[in-house]
C-alpha cells in the first residue's frame, strides 16, 4: 500500500486571523481521539513569519512580518474529510484550499 501524499496548501484566512486559525487547525488536529483516522487531518499548519528591522523612533526595532498576509499554509492529504475540517474553522474562508499540484477544486471535491 503507497504511503498518503501530503502536500502544502495556503488557505485563505481573514485578515488578521492568521495565528487564530492556525491555532484553531491545530486543537482540531488533538481533538480527534481516533488515530486510524489521523491521515484525514491535517498533518501541520504554520504562519511563516521573517523578522525585519525598523527604526522608530530613531532606533531599530527588530519586527515579525507575515510574508502572506491572509493565509495560513498547511501540510495535509486532501481529502473530502481534511476539505471539511479546514472549511468548518472559523476564520477560515470556504472553497479557498489552493496548493502547488492540487488535485482539489474549488468546489469542494476532489478528481
Amino acid at each position: 500500500m503507497d504511503a498518503p501524499e501530503y502536500r502544502w496548501y495556503a488557505i485563505q484566512t481573514t485578515a488578521g486571523h492568521e495565528n487564530k486559525v492556525r491555532s484553531l487547525i491545530a486543537q482540531r488536529i488533538g481533538q480527534d481521539p481516533r488515530p486510524e483516522r489521523a491521515a484525514a487531518h491535517p498533518w501541520q499548519a504554520l504562519v511563516p513569519v521573517q523578522e525585519v528591522v525598523e527604526i522608530k523612533n530613531g532606533k531599530k526595532v527588530t519586527v515579525e512580518r507575515k510574508l502572506y498576509p491572509g493565509y495560513v499554509l498547511v501540510e495535509m492529504l486532501m481529502n473530502r474529510e481534511s476539505l471539511h475540517v479546514i472549511n468548518s474553522i472559523q476564520g477560515a474562508s470556504s472553497s479557498s484550499v489552493s496548493g502547488a499540484g492540487s488535485s482539489a477544486k474549488r468546489s469542494g471535491t476532489t478528481r
